[in-house]
């Protein structure tokens, strides 16, 4: 059985991960909120590898390799990694190509910048992506999709789809469940180990159900591949 984490740890690990959401004049947005955890990602990331009590990071680098696997890269490709932070999935890339990323932390940008890769980088989300269409034929996002509620997800699928050519493959890994009877069987277990902390993320950070997500997803007639990386991270291929 696993150690409960305090719930602000926790909360700081998810947001080290992704976006976390305001008000501005009635309207939810996306706020930069780790910010000022840039100077220490890669380190945090690092240092909780071999933490057996963390169900955040659970199989992260392995997550990063089978996601990198997934979309079947070649030298002829434009990846775009969304939300790409540090940069930390690039580093793994051994494929020669034309790296693209989009963020909406100017700090882990500039981080990014800092590791010296050739990557094309500039401020956007989900909800707005910074290119015309059909400009991409791969796109990737790791641990940044459940920051949006469902009615952004739907409008982020369709705007990853409007800058991916037809015959390109998008991967997404994230926080999900297979279905509300497996997120019945999760909150189960949570209970019963004690992890209030992961309760209280299951809502906050709006884990997505992958039997609803590929129903969004079947609207562009595209293939669909999912695989389970970790207790809560699975990853989903659309091609």
């Amino acid at each position: 059985m696993r150690g409960e984490l305090p719930a602000t740890f926790a909360s700081r690990l998810i947001c080290t991960l992704g976006w976390c959401r305001g008000q501005d004049k009635g309207k939810m947005i996306k706020s930069a909120c780790h910010d000022n955890q840039a100077e220490h990602y890669d380190l945090q990331v690092k240092n909780s590898q071999n933490d057996t009590s963390d169900y955040i990071r659970e199989n992260y680098a392995t997550i990063h390799q089978t996601a990198l696997h997934m979309l079947e890269l070649n030298p002829r490709d434009r990846l775009l990694d969304i939300g790409i932070g540090t940069a930390l999935l690039e580093e793994k890339i051994t494929t020669k190509l034309s790296f693209y990323g989009i963020d909406i932390s100017e700090r882990m940008l500039a981080k990014a910048q800092e590791k010296g890769l050739s990557i094309e980088l500039k401020k956007g989300s989900f909800l707005s992506i910074p290119y015309p269409e059909k400009y991409f034929t791969k796109i990737v996002t790791c641990f940044a999709f459940h920051h949006l509620d469902d009615t952004e997800k739907s409008v982020a699928i369709d705007e990853m789809f409007r800058v991916l050519t037809s015959n390109g493959i998008l991967v997404i890994a994230d926080f999900m469940y297979k279905n509300k009877t497996e997120k019945a069987n999760l909150t189960k277990r949570f209970t019963t180990e004690g992890r209030k902390d992961m309760l209280e993320e299951m809502e906050e950070e709006n884990f997505t159900d992958i039997e609803w997500l590929t129903g969004i997803i079947k609207r562009y007639g595209r293939k669909i591949y999912t695989l389970q990386g970790s207790t809560i991270s699975w990853i989903v291929k659309a091609a």
